[in-house]
């Protein structure tokens, strides 16, 4: 998605670039909005509910980023595609955390340390 929505806006909406940086920004907010409470969810719903309600969610903002103005595709509203665009970053804002927090406690039971946390990244640091 974040290849193609680029290229979508400036290619066929005609958008500059800073234009299609902005508009692409409801969905990291839609993501940022929704991690803590899928964190809070997962731990009294389950990780599959809230993963499945965040794919959902994602799906739905997709449909209507592509199909909801089809014949007006090129020239939707910035309000609208902003909406979808938030409603995508559901889905994301919704798996992430669940399936993170999911899987450590998993590999943590079989035995498998934790791992060391870094303070540099593992690729510039002299081992």
């Amino acid at each position: 998605m974040l290849i193609l929505l680029p290229l979508y806006d400036q290619a066929v909406r005609h958008s500059n670039p800073l234009a299609t940086g902005l508009l692409l920004v409801p969905q990291g907010v839609g993501a940022a909005i929704v991690m803590p409470i899928a964190g809070r969810l997962t731990g009294k719903l389950g990780t599959r509910r809230v993963v499945a309600a965040g794919m959902t969610l994602a799906m739905l903002g997709t449909l209507a980023y592509t199909q909801g103005w089809r014949a007006r595709a090129h020239t939707s509203s910035y309000a609208f595609l902003a909406v979808a665009l938030l409603v995508i970053g559901f889905g994301p804002g919704s798996t992430s955390m669940p399936l993170d927090g999911g899987r450590l406690p998993g590999a943590l039971a079989r035995g498998n340390p934790a791992p060391p946390a870094r303070s540099t990244p593992s690729w510039g640091s002299p081992e």
